[in-house]
């Protein structure tokens, strides 16, 4: 496994263990709420498939 992607694994394996130790994945900071009936949002994408 390439050295970058060893680094990578490690870095996201250390947040993930943080995030699960405090409680931080089932107790979210912030609230969601419905967004506004007069906003408007569209998607541009390629697909490279």
């Amino acid at each position: 496994m390439p050295m970058n992607m060893i680094q990578t694994l490690q870095a996201v394996g250390s947040i993930l263990g943080n995030a699960l130790k405090t409680g931080q994945l089932f107790r979210p900071q912030c609230q969601l709420t419905e967004p506004d009936p007069d906003v408007l949002c569209e998607y541009d994408y390629e697909s490279s498939l």
